[in-house]
């Protein structure tokens, strides 16, 4: 299996961290503190699309992760800045409690990488425990199907 190329690598950080950006700052998040919730807004902004998936169906595609997002944070900016007259400042220079922030993100994603790469040997070595086949299968089903429904997911995990 050939090693991921740059590209693909900033395609995925872009995807975990773009749409979690967006709702964080329209949920006025300073920037800092948006960047360092930005993969958990994102992994439960989708989640909660899988969960609306149960109730309306429609099929997935990375428009429906970034049209939710918008959405979302747009409606998040639109409650909190009814009656202000003037918007927050996102963009300042950073206070120490921001860079703290910035360096203890950065210095937990520096001790997950080495963790990652001591463990697996590199980001082409996919693990081959039970979680990577059933997510391998899940994200393969969901890009055939365009149904993310956890109900759909039988069909991948039905023993």
């Amino acid at each position: 299996m050939p090693a991921p190329t740059p590209a693909l690598l900033l395609i995925t950080v872009a995807t975990l961290f773009l749409p979690g950006i967006v709702v964080a700052l329209g949920a006025g998040l300073r920037v800092p503190a948006a960047v360092a919730a930005a993969p958990l807004v994102t992994y439960g902004l989708t989640t909660a699309t899988s969960a609306a998936a149960t109730v309306v169906s429609f099929a997935w595609s990375p428009w429906v992760l970034a049209v939710g997002a918008a959405t979302l944070g747009g409606v998040l900016w639109a409650v909190r800045s009814r009656g202000r007259t003037a918007g927050p400042r996102l963009l300042r220079r950073p206070s120490p409690g921001d860079l703290l922030v910035a360096a203890g993100v950065a210095a937990g994603s520096a001790l997950s990488m080495g963790v990652f790469l001591a463990g697996m040997g590199g980001v082409d070595r996919a693990n081959q425990d039970w979680d990577y086949s059933f997510h391998a299968n899940a994200t393969r089903f969901i890009a055939d199907s365009g149904d993310l429904a956890p109900s759909a997911l039988r069909a991948v995990n039905d023993w």
